[in-house]
């Protein structure tokens, strides 16, 4: 392929454009969405030039200004070509790859919603059905429930009822672009709640680790409503906790996609600016934990309006 055929396969309108010729759109969609939300949140900036590995010895390379620029730019390429070309599976290999790389270079830059993130775009693109991505997704959730029936502490509700009266007085924990230490006071009223009944704080558990469970189960049969009840999920943490978990939230609500058929999806449900968009109204500095109520109502709109059609189909 000569450089003018290569330029050609980059055009801004695939930006919105979800056609691909060896992919569903949902695929297509959810890498395009953890790439913009990537780029949005400034997650893509090597903050250190003196990094400090898991090996405690950091190489020469990963050091020093010219290392920092190379990584913003590999970064911003991937980025670019997940967006707006058809080497969509190199450019989300390429961008999981940065994404672990760096993670393994810097134990600052290490956490789990990064590599999260990078696992999910490396199984983007080794599949094109997405349905490695979907297993990915589903063994994350699996694990996370698993974990958490494993604890007593969970079990009893005594872990959620101490986090929710610790939250109360912290305030919100972080989100893109805005300081931390807000009122949150749903948050106050469930904690108020859990201390005079504990078990409701062991039913609110139960509920946490049930969840978790129907997510990893809905994501491993593709059922539709999987994606509803993820965005809910995300969104209900987002509210309580007022933080975005770094990268967690974008990606995990990303994710839900891939269990929808958005060929099958009315204008401009089948397009990717509505989405797009979401990313840039969550991503910025005038997001608040209240967002997620309003994104919670969408969904639910969303699916009641695919749902109804189905019902109607089948009444007498």
């Amino acid at each position: 392929m000569d450089l003018h055929a290569l330029a050609s396969a980059y055009s801004p309108k695939r930006a919105f454009d979800l056609e691909h010729a060896a992919l569903p759109p949902n695929v297509v969609l959810c890498g395009k969405l953890i790439a913009a939300a990537w780029l949005i949140t400034g997650q893509l900036v090597y903050q250190r030039a003196e990094p400090v590995m898991f090996t405690g010895i950091a190489p020469g390379f990963a050091q020093g200004a010219l290392f920092v620029q190379l990584t913003l730019f590999a970064q911003l390429l991937a980025i670019l070509t997940i967006l707006c070309s058809a080497f969509f599976r190199s450019g989300c290999a390429a961008l999981g790859m940065l994404i672990a790389g760096l993670c393994l270079l810097d134990q600052a830059l290490f956490s789990n919603n990064r590599a999260f993130c990078a696992v999910v775009l490396i199984m983007l693109a080794l599949g094109e059905r997405g349905a490695l991505a979907r297993a990915q997704v589903a063994l994350v959730y699996g694990c996370a429930a698993a974990d958490k029936l494993l604890s007593v502490d969970w079990r009893s509700g005594w872990f959620l009822r101490t986090f929710c009266s610790e939250l109360c007085q912290v305030g919100e924990l972080w989100s893109p672009g805005w300081s931390p230490g807000g009122a949150l006071p749903l948050t106050c009223s469930l904690a108020r709640w859990m201390e005079v009944g504990p078990s409701f704080a062991a039913l609110c558990s139960w509920l946490v680790i049930g969840t978790e469970l129907a997510l990893a189960c809905g994501y491993a049969t593709r059922a539709r409503w999987t994606a509803t009840l993820a965005v809910l999920f995300h969104c209900g943490m987002l509210v309580l906790t007022g933080s975005t978990f770094g990268i967690f939230f974008y990606a995990g609500a990303a994710c839900s996609v891939l269990v929808l058929d958005l060929a099958r999806q009315p204008a401009p449900l089948g397009r990717a600016w509505p989405y797009l968009a979401l990313v840039a109204l969550f991503a910025g500095p005038w997001l608040r934990p209240w967002f997620g109520a309003g994104l919670s109502l969408l969904a639910l709109a969303l699916a009641w309006q695919a749902w109804r059609p189905n019902r109607l189909r089948v009444a007498p």
